[in-house]
Formats: C-alpha cells, sequence, structure tokens
C-alpha cells in the first residue's frame, strides 16, 4: 500500500513539473524590430512604433526598436534623420503619434540596406535583452526575391508600362541607395546565428509579397517560424497593438503560438473582405515543400510537349499578387492536379498540396486573393518577363530543378492541334487581356483553335504560322509593341504560301510611324492599304453591302471607356487599293476595314474588334470573317473540303476493304453536298501533279500506304510497333494503345484532316484493315460530322463484340479527338 502512495506521488509531481512554465530568470521574449524607415515609408514607421508602445516592454517581454528616417516625408518628433536604438516602454497615453520611449542611442546615419547593420542591430540586442524566445521583425519595403523599375510611354489617356531588370530584396535606404537583398539576408543570418546553430525563433517580415517559398527556403536554416505575406502589405503594416498587448498578456506563449497570432490580429485588422494575406510557415516544413516541388518540377519538363497546355492554363488559373511574376503554390498544383489527365502529375501535384499543409501553420486571406493557402513562388507569366538572376540570386533556384523547368516552359513552343491560331498580341501584362472577346466568339461558333500568347512566347514563328489555315492577330491596347518587323516578315511569307489573315489593330499605323517604319511593305502590298488616317474613331460600326465580310453586317453600337467598357477608342480609317475591298465603315462613312481575296484572303480591321459592343454581334461578325477566309480543316467542312479535285489513294496492295471504305466516305461526301465525286487512285498511278495538287484521301496504314507515311510525317503523326506486343498511334499529344494478343478482335485507327500547301489531307487507317475500315464507317455517317464539328483528329477503337469477324458500327468508339 506504502508503495502505491509513493508511485501517485511520483506520478503527480512529474504531471506538474511538464505543465508548469519554465523557470527563469530572464524575460520570455525578445521583440526585435528593423524598421527601416529611411524611404517613403518614414510617417508609417513612426506610426507602428507608436503601436509598439501602446504596448510597451516589461518584464516578461522586451520590445526593441532600432529606426532609422529620411528627411522630407515627415516632421514628427523633432524631425531627426539619423538611426537610433530603443527600448520601447509604455505610452501613458496610449495609441497616439508621440513617440515617448527612452532613446538608447544614436547611431548617425546607417545604411539599413547593408546586412553589417542588420547583424550589429540583432547581436546588440540579444546581448543587451536576453530572452528564452526571439521575434525579429524586418520592417520596410519587400518585393519576395526582387523588385522592379519601370520605364512609361504615353499616348493620350493611355500610359504604358514597360518592366525593366529588377533588383530585389526589403529594407531599402534612399539615402545610402541600398537595400537588404535575398543573399544579404543569407549573410546576416548566418553571421546572426552561426549558421544555425542558435536558430531565431520567429522571424517575421512586415513587408510586401515575401511570404514566398524562395524566401522560407533562404531564411529555413536559421529559425524555426516564419511569418509574411503572399500579397502586399497596406501601409498600416502587422496590428503591433493587438499582437504585442496579446504577448504581454501571455508572454509564455511558445513560438508557433506567437507567430500564428500575429497572423490572426493581421486578419482581424484588416477583415477578410479585401486582397490582404497573411501566414505563419514552420520552417522545419520547408525542406518537405522543396521537395515535392523539386519531384514535380522535373516530371514536369520531362512531360512538357505532352502536357504544355495543362501547364499553362493551371498557371493562368493559379491564385496571383501585386506582382503578377508570384503565383499561390498551392492553388497552382490544385489547378494542374484538375486539369491533368497524367496520373503521376496528379500525385505530385498531391504532394505539394500536402506538404504546403503541413507546413503552414496559420492563414489567412481575403475575398480578394480567395486562391490563396500561405505560399507564393516565383512563376512569371512569359518568358519576357523571366529574370535569369533568380538561378543565382535565390538559394531555392540553385538547389531545385523549378528555374528549370521555367526555362524549359518558356523555351517550349506549343504545339499546333488546330487549323486555325488565335495570336494573342495584345501585351496584357502591361495592359488589359482581350482575349476573352476573340475566344467566346470561335467558341460559339465551334472553332477550335490554338491559343499563341505572345508575352509568354514572344513571336510566333513562321514554321507555326504556316502549320495553320487561318491566323487571328490581335493588338489589343497594345501601340508601342504591335508587329515587329520580324512578325511583318513571317506574315509576309505565311499568306504567300496561301494563308488566310485576320488582323485586328487600331494601332499598327501609329507603332510604324511611332518607329520610322511607315508605310512598310506589308501593310502597303499585303494589307492593300494606300493611306489611313490616325485615331478617326467608331462609335458605329457598318457592313458594306456586297463586300464578303460586311454585306448584310451591322449597323453595331461600339462600346469604349465612358460607357461600360474600359478600353480606348483610337480606330483609323483606311483607303484601300484597287486589288481590295472596303468592309466596315464608321458613323462619319469612313472606311475602316479592308478584304483581299487572291493567293491569300486578308481582312484587316483599323479598329478593335472587341469594340463591338454586343455577344452576338461579335459571333455575327466573326462567323462572316471565316466565311470569307475558307473552311477550316474539321469534320464540319468536309463536303465543303473535299467538293472538288478530290482523290482518294489506297496503297498499291492493299486490301479491298480499303477500297470499299472509299465508298462509304464517298457517299456521306455526296450526302453532305460535295458537288463532284472523288476519284479512286493507287499511289502508284497517283499523278504528280495530283500528288502535289490536289485535295487527297490517302486510306490504309504505313504498312501499306506510302502515301500515308509521307502526309503523316508532315503532320507529326508516329506510332510504336512491338511486333506481337503492342501498338500506339501517337498525335496532337494524344495516344491510342493496342494490345496486340487482342488483336484481330480489336483495332484501333486515326483520322487526321489538315491542310498542306493550299490544298486538304483526310488520312484515314489503322493498324490492320479492320481498323481502317472502322474509320472509313466512322466517316461514312455525316451524324459524326456534326458531332465532332470543329474536330480535325479523331482515334478510334473497334472491338469485335459479337466475334463475327465483320466491323459493325455500334462497335466504333472514339478514344480522343482534337
Amino acid at each position: 500500500m506504502k508503495g502505491r502512495k509513493l508511485l501517485v506521488c511520483i506520478l503527480v509531481f512529474v504531471i506538474i513539473a511538464v505543465t508548469l512554465p519554465p523557470v527563469t530568470s530572464q524575460p520570455y521574449w525578445t521583440v526585435m524590430v528593423y524598421m527601416d524607415g529611411d524611404n517613403d515609408l518614414e510617417s508609417a514607421a513612426l506610426d507602428d512604433f507608436n503601436e509598439l508602445e501602446s504596448a510597451g516592454s516589461n518584464t516578461d517581454v522586451n520590445i526593441v526598436v532600432q529606426i532609422d528616417r529620411i528627411p522630407g516625408y515627415s516632421t514628427a518628433d523633432g524631425d531627426w534623420t539619423t538611426t537610433r536604438r530603443y527600448y520601447v516602454t509604455t505610452d501613458p497615453g496610449g495609441y497616439n503619434s508621440t513617440i515617448v520611449s527612452s532613446m538608447i542611442s544614436d547611431l548617425g546615419e546607417l545604411n539599413m540596406g547593408n546586412p553589417t547593420t542588420l547583424i550589429d542591430f540583432v547581436n546588440w540586442a540579444q546581448t543587451n535583452y536576453p530572452a528564452d524566445y526571439y521575434l525579429l521583425v524586418l520592417w520596410d519595403h519587400g518585393d519576395g526575391w526582387k523588385t522592379r523599375s519601370a520605364q512609361v510611354f504615353q499616348k493620350g489617356p493611355l500610359t504604358k508600362v514597360e518592366k525593366r531588370e529588377p533588383v530585389k530584396g526589403i529594407c531599402y535606404d534612399d539615402t545610402n541607395t541600398d537595400y537588404l537583398t535575398t543573399p544579404d539576408i543569407d549573410t546576416a543570418l548566418t553571421t546572426i546565428t552561426g549558421g544555425g546553430a542558435t536558430p531565431i525563433d520567429v522571424i517575421g517580415f512586415d513587408a510586401c509579397l515575401m511570404g514566398m517559398l524562395e524566401i522560407d527556403y533562404e531564411v529555413s536554416p536559421y529559425g524555426s517560424y516564419f511569418v509574411g505575406s503572399e500579397e502586399s502589405v497596406p501601409m498600416d503594416g502587422w496590428d503591433y497593438q493587438a499582437t504585442m498587448n496579446w504577448l504581454l498578456a501571455n508572454p509564455t506563449s511558445t513560438p508557433d503560438l506567437v507567430a500564428a497570432r500575429i497572423v490572426t490580429d493581421y486578419m482581424n485588422f484588416y477583415g477578410v473582405l479585401g486582397i490582404e494575406t497573411h501566414s505563419a510557415v514552420d520552417l522545419s516544413q520547408v525542406s518537405a515543400v522543396t521537395g515535392a516541388v523539386n519531384t514535380l518540377a522535373t516530371n514536369l519538363m520531362n512531360n512538357i510537349d505532352t502536357y504544355f497546355y495543362d501547364i499553362l492554363n493551371a498557371r493562368d488559373l493559379a491564385e496571383e499578387y501585386m506582382d503578377t511574376d508570384f503565383i499561390d503554390l498551392y492553388d497552382f498544383a490544385e489547378q494542374l492536379q484538375t486539369i491533368t489527365p497524367d496520373v503521376s502529375i496528379q500525385n505530385d501535384c498531391q504532394n505539394v498540396m500536402n506538404a504546403v499543409t503541413s507546413a503552414v501553420i496559420q492563414e489567412g486571406h481575403g475575398a480578394g486573393n480567395a486562391g490563396s493557402h500561405g505560399i507564393s513562388i516565383y512563376f512569371p507569366y512569359g518568358a519576357g518577363d523571366y529574370l535569369s538572376r533568380y538561378e543565382t540570386d535565390t538559394q531555392f533556384a540553385q538547389d531545385t530543378s523549378w528555374d528549370e523547368f521555367l526555362q524549359t516552359y518558356y523555351t517550349t513552343v506549343p504545339p499546333p492541334l488546330h487549323a486555325v491560331a488565335l495570336i494573342d498580341d495584345d501585351n496584357g501584362r502591361d495592359y488589359e487581356d482581350f482575349e476573352d472577346y476573340y475566344t467566346q466568339a470561335l467558341d460559339a461558333l465551334s472553332i477550335q483553335y490554338d491559343y499563341y500568347d505572345t508575352s509568354i512566347f514572344g513571336s510566333p514563328t513562321l514554321a507555326y504560322l504556316q502549320a495553320h489555315v487561318i491566323v487571328i492577330w490581335f493588338t489589343g491596347s497594345d501601340f508601342t509593341n504591335t508587329l515587329t518587323p520580324t512578325d511583318e516578315n513571317n506574315l509576309i511569307s505565311y499568306l504567300t504560301g496561301g494563308g488566310g489573315l485576320f488582323l485586328s489593330s487600331q494601332d499598327y499605323v501609329w507603332d510604324l510611324k511611332a518607329d520610322g517604319r511607315y508605310p512598310s511593305l506589308f501593310l502597303r502590298s499585303y494589307l492593300h492599304t494606300v493611306n489611313e488616317g490616325e485615331d478617326t474613331g467608331v462609335n458605329n460600326l457598318g457592313g458594306v453591302d456586297g463586300n464578303e465580310v460586311g454585306d448584310g453586317l451591322g449597323p453595331y453600337q461600339m462600346c469604349w471607356a465612358g460607357g461600360s467598357c474600359t478600353f480606348m477608342d483610337y480606330a483609323d480609317w483606311v483607303t484601300k487599293d484597287a486589288a481590295s475591298g472596303y468592309a466596315f465603315y464608321n458613323e462619319d462613312v469612313e472606311y475602316v476595314a479592308i478584304t483581299y481575296s487572291g493567293v491569300y484572303d486578308v481582312i484587316f480591321c483599323a479598329f478593335r474588334f472587341e469594340g463591338i459592343g454586343e455577344f452576338l454581334h461579335r459571333q455575327e461578325v466573326m462567323a462572316s470573317i471565316f466565311n470569307f477566309l475558307g473552311p477550316i480543316p474539321a469534320f464540319g467542312s468536309l463536303a465543303d473540303i473535299f467538293s472538288t479535285y478530290t482523290f482518294f489513294v489506297a496503297g498499291n496492295s492493299a486490301y479491298c476493304t480499303d477500297v470499299l471504305g472509299s465508298a462509304k466516305i464517298a457517299f456521306a461526301l455526296g450526302q453532305g453536298g460535295a458537288s463532284d465525286n472523288p476519284e479512286g487512285r493507287t499511289d502508284t498511278i497517283l499523278t504528280t501533279v495530283e500528288h502535289d495538287t490536289g485535295n487527297l484521301i490517302p486510306l490504309g496504314g504505313p504498312a501499306i500506304n506510302p502515301i500515308a507515311v509521307e502526309f503523316g510525317n508532315y503532320f507529326g503523326i508516329t506510332y510504336n510497333y512491338q511486333p506481337g506486343v503492342s501498338f500506339e498511334i501517337y498525335a496532337d499529344s494524344q495516344s491510342i494503345f493496342l494490345d496486340l494478343t487482342l488483336y484481330p478482335l480489336e483495332d484501333v485507327a486515326i483520322i487526321y484532316l489538315a491542310e498542306h500547301n493550299g490544298r486538304y489531307v483526310l488520312l484515314v487507317w489503322g493498324f490492320g484493315w479492320e481498323g481502317t475500315y472502322a474509320a472509313s464507317v466512322f466517316l461514312g455517317d455525316i451524324a459524326n460530322w456534326q458531332a465532332y464539328l470543329g474536330t480535325h483528329m479523331v482515334m478510334l477503337r473497334w472491338v469485335d463484340v459479337n466475334t463475327d469477324g465483320l466491323v459493325q458500327a455500334n462497335e466504333i468508339s472514339v478514344e480522343a479527338s482534337t
């Protein structure tokens, strides 16, 4: 019995010893605020100092500040402009505009952008005000790992901002024209903590845009917890009044609780209706986040050609911040996981999200940044925004493959998948983005297209343009970088080869004159103008009677700034040459659009297509433009495309089923309205002229038809054949797989429609005759044309469900299409 009582007493003693706060002969916390007011934030620095005084220090919590000021922004508190150190005491008057704390020392003018100054301050604070825990706050402007300066161009009320090569960091000391770079922060913290041997408990940045993985990674060896914002921080900064008073009341709080409380007070102060963000990160978990990101980056690099558009769309949808080069890491991973069909990429995305969730111990955001999760990452929108100094100025880039992934992404030209290219040249990172006005009209017309943003990829190459039958090119509000000389030369070559162009640009002529290139060869000889008048404007748009595009269209009310739209009207009037026609005019009966039809087709709108006020009106205009520019290679246009001078081409030793299949396709073409019946040929009797100029429908696969091989190479169709094991077809970033142990009860096929040198080719082939015939049966039903109206490629699977060895329509299924 006595032994049991003794055991109970020992257990009680142990429990009490564990739950009691640690016995200490020094304060629990020292708060060290490195307050750089030597810039345009001087007034805000004084205001935050007074917030600190609303709490002040006590026996449990030390608050010390090193503050630097500058002439010209505030005359408060004697208008001193040097660097001072203070032990912050409680202001009896509470939060006000007067500093009452006793100055410890006036250090003269110090350079707060020098890492030595930061080292000296922290060493002084820790030596003179030792504590169990330390909170270091770097206070000032912040820009993540970088910032940018700008050059401004002006045209009327429009302003264009040109981005320049940046400097990077925090704590901008204007007197000394210096700042702390990301490597400077690393240098300072290395010295302060002895290379991480004595880490700082909480490292906080009361500055804009610092809540990113690159900064977390940089400081992770030197601290336990990080506090910062993914978004810009308002002038009021942290809620020091609330947080410091809470800390005075709860001085035994551990670093994780203090870091979380800073976030809570910050979000309580600003509320959840704005754009504010704040987060606390467990720095011991940053290596896991970094590892997950590195794995994802490697996977994306290895599959960039296949999943390029998935990455592009995920980046476009991800939450971004005041500096649009920074996006929320979790949101990007979540968007990509939703979009991509690749299971390994989905898993990598989930691992990134899990790692972020484990690392972020407290997070808050306003409705304006609803996709925020606490850690951002550097992912500029386009190649023109990417800064090569990222690779040397952040340890994160040096230690991971993220920068290599970005470089791979920016140097990957999106593979052409469709007959129509939409070239977004509106410089949307500096102005508004206008692609939605075009994509909505194209989508409504079931026209599939490749989207190409020059802000991401730079100017499209001639090869990219030539891969498309029709090019839509728009310049939006841009007036300093519309069509470059290289763009003009590529378009000249593209049109000379028989292309079709719709150009919408209100400031192309203005830009030519500003660059001293007016009038250019492209303007005069390919857009077919002889004169132009700048900035005449258009409020009501009417179509010209009898014109192939404008006939019967309008009048349309335009939408400009001052109405329900935000963009400006700088439309030009144009005078055509003798070979072209007028398509549209304005309310003053000045012509604002020209059409030309010959070897190539062009419509040049010297006004903004997006300015047409009503969606249905834009759809009408777009439909008329496509009727003018000619049929696009899509299944909905098969009867028009193969209406005349068309040849079926079978392999010389093909099965008779290939010929039977051509009969099924010919019957459907007749049903669809084709005027002539295609003629039959084999690859050996097809003449050179027919081969080079005729519309061709080759049937039969590469093993039996050399014409299929030839044009498959042109269109990028490949296959992988493992005899007796498997066969797989690849095209347009899609594939279809056949287990050859299932053949001949199962087969696969491809139908591929494309333009080549001004005529059209329809490839129809499978692994075996069954697949080729199944593709012919599919094309022989014009209901399938309508079901895949805007499609130019399908991959089919045939399964002999009833095992009769014959191909029936109900045994055919589509597995991929573009």
